[in-house]
């Protein structure tokens, strides 16, 4: 029984500890998600510049009218190397745009976190001042007894002067 009371009496754990690492996990998801989003964005970049010297290759063999076989094969090369680069430029804005959301949702999610967080610390402060409060309530009757023994014996002594006093009036 006296450990249970010590238990239930006893301060509590501040959870802010444990809130704070479990916080960490989605900012550092949101992280790695902005960060490979940023390297989708440089390689589709690049990506976009091959096409565009893909395609300038091709108007350039287009340009030769000539009925070499070997020539005419370059350009259907080219040709779907052309439409084969153009279809990844498209995966990659697909994958960009799938990106784009998963960041939109975690910083949410963080945002929603952080505003728990502090809710969580509020109430825990607002917590806190109540125990503090409690503890100082539950001093104040034996300070107000002590109060009261000292004024009792203020007013004995007090009383004791009068009646001194008053037998030497009457000396």
């Amino acid at each position: 029984m006296k450990g249970w009371l010590k238990k239930l009496l006893a301060p509590a754990e501040d959870p802010r500890k444990t809130y704070s690492s479990v916080q960490e996990r989605p900012q550092e998801l949101l992280q790695k998600v902005v960060l490979a989003r940023a390297n989708l964005t440089a390689t589709k970049s690049q990506l976009v510049a091959k096409v565009t010297q893909a395609k300038q290759k091709h108007e350039q063999l287009q340009s030769q009218s000539t009925q070499d076989p070997f020539v005419l094969q370059i350009q259907e090369t080219v040709a779907q190397e052309v439409k084969g680069l153009e279809q990844e430029v498209v995966e990659l804005e697909q994958e960009e745009q799938g990106l784009a959301l998963i960041e939109q949702h975690l910083t949410t999610q963080v945002e929603a976190l952080s505003a728990r967080h502090e809710t969580l610390e509020a109430r825990h402060q607002a917590t806190e001042a109540r125990s503090q409060a409690r503890r100082a309530l539950e001093k104040l009757p034996g300070e107000l007894a002590e109060v009261g023994m000292a004024l009792e014996k203020a007013e004995q002594m007090s009383g004791n002067i009068q009646a001194r006093t008053s037998v030497l009036e009457h000396l």
